[in-house]
């Protein structure tokens, strides 16, 4: 079963630093499909948000992108860093190293507590934190 969840890793993700912008991050997403590249595998779906040391700070997805839409926030204007601080806790910010990766048990358990959960994106991280 864990080769099974190794394989629907992506392995490059696209990711930002926390000072570009949601607007920024957003073109990321869309150029990544504009450009031919198969982005079925989740990896035009979201950004990860890193810090100036490259270690993972969160994930912003499209549907964040679509609640501050809806909400009217100023995206060209909004830092990563900002949306990251005002719209998720440290304890949403869905992270996992891989050693732990490979330490899971179960599963099917991990897996039944993201879908209760809706986390539809996991960062993993290295021992330094990085992607």
């Amino acid at each position: 079963m864990l080769s099974n969840l190794e394989a629907a890793i992506v392995q490059h993700p696209l990711s930002a630093r926390a000072d570009a912008t949601v607007l920024s991050a957003l073109e990321q997403m869309s150029n990544l499909s504009t450009e031919g590249i198969d982005g079925s595998n989740g990896s035009s779906t979201c950004v990860v948000i890193v810090s100036e040391e490259l270690k993972v700070l969160g994930i912003l997805t499209q549907q964040d992108v679509m609640r501050l839409v809806i909400q009217q926030q100023p995206i060209a204007q909004l830092t990563l860093r900002q949306f990251w601080q005002q719209h998720r806790s440290p304890s949403v910010s869905l992270i996992i190293s891989q050693s732990d990766l490979k330490d899971l048990r179960n599963i099917n358990a991990a897996i039944a507590h993201f879908e209760s959960s809706q986390i539809t994106h996991l960062a993993i991280v290295d021992a330094q934190e990085q992607l």
